[in-house]
């Protein structure tokens, strides 16, 4: 993630999970892939970084280290699961526009309903 970039912290609810999730992790516990038609993809984005699991830290202190827990250890069979993300919050650039041309109709008396610049 870019220093620049802001994250927000959102909890969502996967539901109807009883067949899978359909949700892959990178190394950063970030998300970067999402089954098409699953759960997951119905909630998640890719990029979304997995912080806690059904309120499991999905990272863990091992001798002074912090150390990445793996969707396997802490994803258990449930119909539903809770899930702490941080999402990268969009920023849209905006442009000014100007314009500079006025519109007239012209031709009315024909029955027309063309447009011109002027």
């Amino acid at each position: 993630m870019q220093d620049n970039q802001q994250t927000e912290t959102i909890t969502l609810t996967i539901r109807d999970c009883s067949g899978g999730v359909g949700l892959g992790l990178d190394e950063e516990n970030k998300v970067d892939m999402l089954k098409p038609g699953m759960p997951a993809a119905k909630v998640f984005q890719i990029g979304d970084k997995v912080t806690f699991w059904n309120g499991i830290a999905m990272y863990e202190q091992r001798e002074g280290k912090l150390e990445q827990r793996k969707l396997k250890d802490v994803v258990k069979p449930a119909d539903s699961h809770t899930v702490v993300i941080e999402r990268v919050c969009k920023q849209w650039e905006t442009t000014a526009w100007e314009t500079t041309s006025s519109w007239s109709s012209t031709n009315w008396a024909a029955g027309s309903n063309s447009w011109e610049a002027q």
